[in-house]
């Protein structure tokens, strides 16, 4: 198991934006109201690169459903850990 260490946390309304750096990357982790922990899976060379995803995914012109992943358009799919 890879350790992971948390380098930022971003907050907004009912969601939580969380960036930990891993020995490849960095990791962009959303957490909503729920607490589900989602994570589009993939690694990010800046954590600048990882929290530009986490806010694409957060996006207030995207509907519900296209922020579950199952819209046209959607550049990742968001898995629930």
């Amino acid at each position: 198991m890879e350790i992971t260490q948390v380098v930022q946390v971003s907050a907004r309304i009912g969601w939580i934006i969380e960036i930990s750096q891993q020995d490849h990357g960095y990791r962009c982790w959303v957490v909503n109201r729920e607490l589900d922990v989602l994570s589009d899976g993939y690694i990010y060379a800046t954590s600048s690169a990882a929290l530009a995803a986490g806010r694409h995914y957060l996006e207030p012109t995207y509907s519900r459903r296209e922020r579950r992943g199952e819209g046209k358009g959607v550049r990742f799919r968001w898995r629930r850990y």
